[in-house]
């Protein structure tokens, strides 16, 4: 199948789990076809993550905000017109989407691609918007095998597997002047205990006992990282740690892949900032609790997953537990946890 495109299209509008996992696709594509341009649509606020590769061309950041949320219909109309007309006017020939939603279904089709590939979600939108269906179940193989089978449909070998994350040396710098101990030859854990869902999250108590546990037996430096929105849940963790504690929740996403990069294990909940550790290259633990691990664990020979499999996972469609005690997650123990880290580490 010939590959001779010159401008091609990537769409994800979903979350930073989702748009980390997309630079695998991105790598093959410029690995293959590098004369090519490619540009990468993904929500506003993951850019950071993005921005600073040098398989993509072009980001082109979506504002949900602004598209949605205008105060006038007339206002939201014109700025939907306008994002329409920007993606039509730059003539694509290839458009994937990977979002499987009726908003990215509708802008495929808008681009006026000669080829334009979608996910098979079941709405009549995705019949008349792609011409070609990606023929994978996504519910049933991981999303980065997942997009490398759509594009092994269109043609391309998939050359590269690796999911790594392009760090700029300036940000490496400014890190590791802003927090020297970085050298140091000290065991370093990053612990993340948030999630976007509460349902993905494991008790702060619980989190605590295991960096407890770090300091014990590996004399570890621990390091609590979150958004800003969740310094609240550090400290609730910071302060059944026995002695010091770093609590950082003002990093930007590039800026905590260097801080990651620098250190030796992360654990964290069924979150972006799990696949973000990730693609750092380090050893990484992630608890699962609603969701398949199968499909969505972080993209690495270097992590392992703590599941439970709950007869009520998948038809909870992972947002409100079913029960009061959100028990995928309660019933992971600290002993579990334990386990798996220190056969990683080992």
């Amino acid at each position: 199948m010939s590959l001779d495109y010159k401008k091609i299209l990537l769409i994800k509008l979903r979350y930073i789990g989702d748009t980390i996992n997309l630079l695998p696709a991105a790598s093959n594509i410029k690995k293959q076809i590098p004369h090519a341009h490619l540009s990468v649509m993904i929500h506003t606020g993951a850019e950071d993550v993005l921005k600073h590769s040098k398989y993509i061309d072009q980001l082109i950041c979506y504002d949900r905000k602004e598209m949605k949320y205008n105060k006038t219909l007339s206002a939201k109309i014109k700025s939907n017109l306008d994002f329409f007309y920007s993606i039509r006017k730059e003539k694509y020939d290839l458009v994937i989407d990977f979002s499987g939603a009726d908003r990215t279904a509708l802008i495929t089709m808008l681009s006026g691609a000669k080829s334009r590939w979608g996910v098979n979600y079941g709405s009549p939108l995705s019949k008349i918007s792609y011409n070609h269906l990606i023929a994978a179940d996504i519910n049933k193989m991981h999303i980065v095998d997942y997009q490398f089978s759509a594009l092994q449909q269109i043609g391309f070998a998939i050359q590269d597997r690796n999911l790594i994350i392009d760090i700029p040396d300036s940000i490496r710098n400014d890190i590791e002047a802003s927090f020297p101990f970085l050298n140091h030859k000290s065991f370093k854990a990053v612990i993340h205990p948030g999630a976007r869902r509460a349902n993905r999250r494991w008790a702060p108590a619980n989190f605590a006992r295991i960096a407890n546990l770090l300091k014990k037996y590996y004399s570890a430096d621990i390091i609590l990282v979150s958004a800003p929105e969740e310094r609240e849940l550090l400290d609730e963790v910071g302060k059944s740690i026995d002695g010091d504690v770093i609590k950082l929740s003002h990093l930007s996403l590039i800026q905590l892949a260097a801080f990651t990069k620098k250190c030796d294990l992360y654990l964290g909940n069924d979150t972006g900032t799990s696949h973000l550790a990730a693609a750092t290259g380090i050893k990484i633990v992630t608890l699962f609790g609603p969701q398949f691990p199968s499909l969505w664990a972080p993209y690495t020979d270097q992590g392992a997953t703590v599941f439970k499999n709950m007869d009520c996972v998948g038809p909870c469609n992972h947002i409100d537990c079913i029960y009061d005690e959100n028990k995928c997650m309660t019933s992971i123990t600290v002993d579990e946890v334990w386990e798996k880290i220190n056969d990683l580490i080992k």
